[in-house]
């Protein structure tokens, strides 16, 4: 009997350690990691998970070394936000990638998604909603439910350049697409009693 109680306390001391260990294995492979790599000029875009591709990526020098610049919109003289990192070791990561030009990891889990950001607007004809959706904890990207002629719809962000409009998210996964969509517009909806 005071043999089994000695392991006891001995695994109970483990057990901490291991599930420490196994939290750290976990979050390092839910994160989305970067899976293709291009560079246009100065831009950069990346594919991540094999699922979504952001384009418009910027390296900006400062003093304490490289920043990660995403796409921003601007209306108006006013600089909107589009896609921002919401982990100092995710944009490490990220700035890492681009500044070696090299993949290290290509594995590509399935990307989880949460909304995070719902603003309603009362009086604009086709904007909706302003919302925002967290990748994987990691990564938060602006989005508006849009109203047009076939019902409602996903505006992801997108510059305006002389061509037309130049997409800086898109998805590779449509099905990802697809379930994150219809969950922005049954949020919606749901909060405006439809």
């Amino acid at each position: 009997m005071g043999y089994t109680y000695k392991c006891l306390l001995k695994n109970l001391k483990i057990l901490p350690v291991l599930a420490a260990s196994l939290l750290i294995y976990c979050r390092a492979y839910a994160e989305i990691k970067v899976t293709g790599l291009e560079k246009n000029g100065t831009e950069y875009a990346v594919s991540l998970n094999d699922s979504i591709k952001i384009s418009g990526i910027k390296l900006k020098k400062t003093n304490s070394g490289n920043e990660i610049e995403f796409p921003q919109y601007v209306s108006k003289g006013v600089v909107y936000k589009q896609m921002s990192v919401l982990n100092r070791d995710y944009k490490n990561y990220l700035i890492g990638i681009i500044e070696k030009g090299i993949i290290s990891n290509t594995e590509n889990g399935k990307i989880s998604y949460k909304i995070n950001k719902f603003k309603p607007l009362k009086n604009h004809n086709s904007v909706k909603a302003f919302m925002s959706v967290i990748f994987d904890g990691c990564l938060e990207v602006e989005c508006r439910v849009m109203n047009g002629k076939n019902g409602m719809w996903i505006a992801w962000p997108a510059v305006k350049k002389e061509s037309g409009w130049v997409k800086n998210f898109e998805f590779a996964d449509l099905k990802l697409k697809k379930e994150i969509e219809s969950a922005l517009i049954g949020y919606y909806n749901g909060r405006n009693g439809k």
